[in-house]
């Protein structure tokens, strides 16, 4: 425990002191403002103007809300692996009894609960979609299973932060894939399944009426997201070896 709170407090003074990391942070919570206060105005002109209505498109527009969350807070923890990569720490965390893996195991976990925390504050303030509860919940842990993914490919495929940041910029492409699943048509959607974002939003989706579906793509979603982060901390212990 005093070695979770250390790593917690140094990670806190990083954070503070780091503009982009303090807008991982936010981003979400403004991107949830903005649907719980703009989006309805936005409703209401449309409906006014064009005689078009937003309401079928609520699941994907809070599915892009939640998919930011795990992407900033990814990206976050993938810059403090950079940084504890390229000073160093990592090589003395390897001989001290805590070991390499853990400290990865903090820095996952650290990165679970963060993501987990965010998604129900981006899901409380843009009071979008109603969830049930239980389904709510084991949504947050799909979700929440985006950000490693995100933080390991970036320390895997980045060698700075500045190759981090331009990487990052690719990988937040997967934030429109619930814009892109609610316009493909049938099983054309199916050619998106091995990307792992294609399967909290597809159980989303499911979750509002359909409990059959939604436990599919959940068990899908851990086995993807699983294999995804296996290989991915394989990588990344090997090329720290």
């Amino acid at each position: 425990m005093m070695k979770v709170n250390q790593f917690a407090k140094t990670d806190f003074q990083l954070i503070r002191r780091d503009g982009i990391l303090l807008v991982a942070i936010f981003a979400p919570i403004i991107l949830a403002l903005f649907i719980r206060f703009l989006l309805p105005v936005l409703e209401k002109w449309l409906m006014e103007n064009y005689s078009f209505s937003l309401e079928s498109y609520h699941v994907p527009i809070l599915a892009v809300a939640f998919l930011t969350v795990p992407s900033m807070l990814g990206m976050m923890a993938g810059f403090l692996l950079l940084d504890d990569r390229d000073e160093g720490m990592l090589a003395y965390y390897a001989v001290t009894p805590m070991r390499k893996s853990g400290y990865m195991r903090y820095r996952m976990v650290s990165t679970l609960v963060l993501t987990l925390l965010l998604f129900f504050a981006v899901h409380l303030l843009a009071d979008l979609v109603e969830l049930p509860l239980i389904a709510g919940f084991l949504l947050a842990l799909l979700f929440a299973l985006e950000a490693p993914i995100f933080a390991l490919m970036l320390a895997n495929f980045a060698n700075n932060k500045v190759e981090g940041l331009a990487l990052n910029k690719v990988l937040s492409v997967s934030v429109t894939l619930p814009l892109l699943l609610f316009f493909m048509p049938g099983s054309f959607k199916w050619l998106l399944a091995i990307l792992p974002p294609f399967w909290p939003v597809m159980a989303m989706a499911a979750g509002v009426g359909d409990t059959g579906s939604f436990t599919a793509f959940m068990i899908g979603g851990i086995a993807v997201h699983g294999l995804y982060i296996g290989v991915l901390y394989r990588m990344f212990i090997n090329k720290t070896e």
